[in-house]
């Protein structure tokens, strides 16, 4: 006796089909968040200040006794970065712009140490020379990163 003949609700053809249906799904995601981080990353970096990464604060949101507006535009950004941080990890491993990604989805979320972690990142060159690359292309002013210390 065969140990698959004991598994009577398992077989060969719906496991392959299970696989491809997730190869199909994961091809999906993979082409929407290389898609939208094309369209969207140029739109955020010609966006924000010049000097944004000067005037970080170490200020963290407090909520607000009944401020539902508030408390809505806090969920909706934080989701927001999540999902972008999610897509970055992805494009670490397939086509799109994962570090830039990772980096624009820290900008969107609120968490302890989120200074540091930022100004990790715009140290990286590779951060820098992306980011301005594309603020040259709009006709916007570089983008001045914090000193190193």
């Amino acid at each position: 006796m065969d140990i698959f003949d004991s598994l009577s609700f398992f077989s060969f053809a719906d496991a392959q089909a299970h696989f491809k249906a997730i190869a199909i799904w994961l091809g999906g995601i993979s082409l929407l968040t290389f898609v939208l981080s094309l369209v969207l990353l140029p739109y955020l970096i010609r966006k924000i200040p010049s000097d944004y990464f000067l005037q970080l604060s170490d200020e963290q949101p407090r909520f607000k006794e009944y401020d539902l507006k508030f408390v809505l535009f806090f969920l909706l950004r934080n989701i927001f970065g999540l999902l972008l941080f999610i897509s970055g990890i992805v494009m670490l491993f397939l086509p799109g712009q994962g570090l830039i990604t990772l980096f624009f989805s820290l900008l969107f979320l609120t968490f302890p140490g989120k200074k540091k972690l930022i100004i990790y990142f715009t140290r990286l060159k590779s951060v820098q020379k992306t980011v301005n690359w594309v603020r040259k292309k709009a006709n916007k002013k570089p983008i001045k990163w914090p000193p190193k210390k």
